[in-house]
């Protein structure tokens, strides 16, 4: 099987969950409900204190990760260049 292939039976499915999960979701969704807090437990409100949360998290998280794979990637560089340099026997 090719890779578009593969990659189609990936896709479709999360996109028809996505527009499965938005079009129920659309009647309740709304600016309002977006940017307010959540109140009573998170049982009632909005949902803008858990979305800046899930941002703080991504940005933390790329902060931490971003640089180490940067590094790894010219580490695996160098040992590549120091490969190709050798005299093949």
């Amino acid at each position: 099987m090719d890779h578009v292939g593969f990659c189609a039976i990936l896709i479709i499915p999360l996109v028809l969950i996505l527009v499965d999960i938005f079009v129920k979701a659309a009647p309740v969704l709304s600016l309002h409900y977006l940017w307010d807090n959540p109140v009573n437990k998170g049982k009632a409100g909005g949902l803008w204190a858990p979305l800046v949360g899930t941002f703080y998290l991504v940005i933390g998280s790329l902060l931490f990760v971003a640089p180490i794979g940067i590094l790894r990637r010219g580490l695996f560089e160098r040992i590549r260049a120091r490969r190709l340099a050798q005299p093949h026997d």
